[in-house]
């Protein structure tokens, strides 16, 4: 009888007492993706080999019907099992009579019954022993949670989830950190006949990881990511056609802004803009017309806040959709989903990445039908992240907790500095318990964060370039949510694309200066301030 060699580097002739004569490669096919014939499969498990099962810990099968000791590794001897690839032989083992029945998702997330058609029940990393289990009596409702990741990871605390969020040892080398698949097609057995990805476009590894991640960390089922913020919300429009209306918050990022009215306005989509501070406002603003509610809670720059669950339950009463950016918030302090949104967006370059080194944005939500359509949207119109890019806003969402802490105590301290600064007139920040709608924000976050904007008594343009120009930690630049504090300029800068009258009926004054509170020491940034303010 012919045995695999201990090491796995080929087969063992003489009942396993010979010298390695055949490699992996050569006397059968290349065992790490389970494509071993028959022949192979019976000098490998004997006569005992429907009585093989995998092992408890997941890491090989036991012959003899679980009584022998774990001979053949689970990377060797089948598929590898992150993507599903499993021979038949495993199937039957792990599966039982109802393999036909259960396929591994196209997406690389896990195992789903009744012929793709049901959820996501058992992740891949361990999928091959509990779906063994789930067909026999050491199964029952009692250890469901056991084989669900979601549910897994909602029960985690939020430093956990976020640590482990998308994160799966790499099957083939054990790798702790998710690899970069750079490739942008992958290698088909048969038309049609594929590992799960076809084209990199359609799917990739890496960005699956990711996509499970986010999906995780804001509680939600589906997660998709974006080559931007702006492709994101532009992914979400797209759901829309000529003739529907948006209702939009009146003060919100300008890019937003100018994508609503410069692009989609053109196409026959109507945009209302209100003031979503005031939950009323937005009920008395519906029409027949209204098909998406679009807010920004806390928003860009004001740093107004909304009642998320209010709009919903407004939103969901008019059946319309709710999308909620939350970028300012971040998943550590605000969850709009389970305050009834359907949609969270966010530009992952703030801080979901949190280092400013990559551009990227993202979907998320528990509608199987949104998740669909925005995918379809994603595939079509090709508004997607490359795979290292992928790569950056996972490693950033691993600290996400503890660069969120940060960021929260040194805006608290920053905050409080300039209203006591005798030059600083107004400061706005969700903090201030007589900021107008602090009990809601209290309520709907578990902190303030790190985005404030204030303005100097001197209200000219020219004392705000003054204070722009002289900051020697604060660096003078767009974007917001990383490491290092940034000191901006919206009405130049980031809200240019908005008309200066639309601004000012807003409350966005040309003197208005906006702050991105990094985790340097706090100490060090308000020195800087102090002696930039003079």
């Amino acid at each position: 009888m012919t045995f695999p060699s201990p090491k796995g580097e080929g087969w063992l002739p003489n009942g396993g007492r010979g010298e390695v004569k055949y490699p992996i490669n050569g006397d059968v096919e290349q065992n790490r993706r389970g494509e071993v014939n028959r022949l192979s499969r019976r000098d490998a498990f004997g006569s005992n080999e429907k009585q093989s099962i995998p092992s408890p810990k997941g890491e090989g099968w036991l012959p003899n019907g679980g009584r022998g000791e774990v001979k053949y590794p689970i990377n060797r001897d089948i598929t590898q099992n992150r993507r599903g690839e499993v021979n038949r032989l495993a199937r039957r083992v792990a599966f039982g009579s109802n393999e036909k029945r259960i396929n591994p998702l196209s997406l690389g997330r896990g195992v789903a019954a009744k012929g793709s058609r049901g959820e996501v029940k058992i992740p891949f990393h361990n999928y091959i022993y509990s779906r063994y289990l789930c067909n026999h009596k050491t199964r029952n409702k009692n250890t469901d949670h056991l084989y669900n990741q979601q549910t897994f990871m909602k029960s985690q605390k939020l430093a956990t989830k976020f640590i482990h969020a998308g994160a799966e040892p790499d099957p083939s080398t054990g790798a702790i950190m998710t690899p970069i698949f750079q490739t942008s097609t992958y290698v088909q057995s048969a038309p049609g006949q594929h590992k799960g990805y076809e084209y990199a476009r359609s799917q990739n590894p890496t960005r699956a990881a990711l996509e499970t991640a986010l999906a995780e960390i804001e509680n939600g089922k589906f997660g998709l990511a974006f080559s931007s913020g702006v492709a994101a919300t532009d992914a979400v429009i797209k759901l829309l056609g000529p003739g529907d209306e948006v209702i939009a918050a009146s003060d919100m990022y300008g890019g937003t802004y100018r994508l609503f009215t410069k692009v989609f306005e053109k196409f026959g989509i109507s945009f209302k803009y209100v003031d979503t501070t005031n939950a009323e406002n937005v009920s008395s603003a519906l029409s027949s017309k209204t098909k998406l509610i679009w807010i920004e809670t806390p928003t860009n720059p004001l740093m107004n806040i909304t009642d998320i669950a209010a709009v919903a339950a407004i939103s969901k009463k008019a059946g319309t959709i709710l999308c909620v950016d939350n970028t300012f918030a971040s998943p550590y302090l605000q969850n709009p989903l389970d305050l009834g949104a359907d949609i969270v967006m966010h530009s992952s370059t703030k801080y979901l990445g949190g280092h400013s080194d990559v551009i990227q944005g993202a979907l998320i939500t528990n509608s199987q039908e949104l998740r669909d359509q925005l995918y379809f949207i994603q595939k079509s119109c090709g508004a997607v992240p490359g795979p290292f890019d992928c790569f950056l806003v996972l490693r950033g969402i691993k600290t996400l907790h503890v660069r969120m802490k940060q960021h929260c105590e040194n805006g608290i301290a920053v905050a409080h500095y300039l209203r006591n600064h005798p030059k600083v007139d107004k400061v706005y920040w969700c903090g201030f318990e007589d900021h107008p709608n602090y009990d809601i924000a209290k309520k709907q976050m578990r902190g303030f964060g790190g985005m404030l904007s204030f303005t100097l008594k001197d209200s000219s343009i020219e004392a705000a370039t003054k204070v722009l120009s002289s900051t020697k930690l604060f660096a003078l630049a767009e974007s917001l949510g990383g490491v290092e504090s940034l000191i901006n300029h919206p009405a130049s800068m980031t809200h240019a694309s908005i008309p200066r009258e639309e601004r000012l009926k807003n409350g966005l004054s040309d003197g208005l200066i906006r702050l991105s509170i990094g985790i340097e020491d706090a100490d060090d940034l308000i020195e800087d301030l102090n002696q930039a303010i003079g």
